[in-house]
């Protein structure tokens, strides 16, 4: 559940990268979820997936991913490559 991600993310906040689906279930969706770590922790690199809807114009952080289901490990290696050209940022 996202906001059970969001606890953890309290006490492990040197993540360098946060990968969620929309559909997380608990109180907190992906969107909601990518939201509250960019603002709180700008430094994790965010890529939400979805196969059941895409994001609106303001549901994700300027600097998030977002990635349709169903999708390969190749698609995820592009995109975070694309997404972040300079590899992971420092904490």
């Amino acid at each position: 559940m996202a906001d059970e991600g969001f606890t953890f993310l309290e006490k492990y906040s040197s993540l360098q990268l946060l990968f969620t689906d929309v559909q997380t279930g608990g109180d907190l969706d992906g969107f909601e979820l990518a939201r509250k770590v960019a603002e709180r922790w700008p430094h994790i690199e965010v890529v939400v997936a979805s196969g059941a809807r895409t994001p609106k114009e303001g549901e994700l952080p300027r600097n998030a991913a977002f990635i349709q289901k169903p999708f390969s490990a190749e698609t995820i290696l592009e995109a975070l490559r694309d997404h972040f050209p300079n590899g992971p940022s420092e904490p």
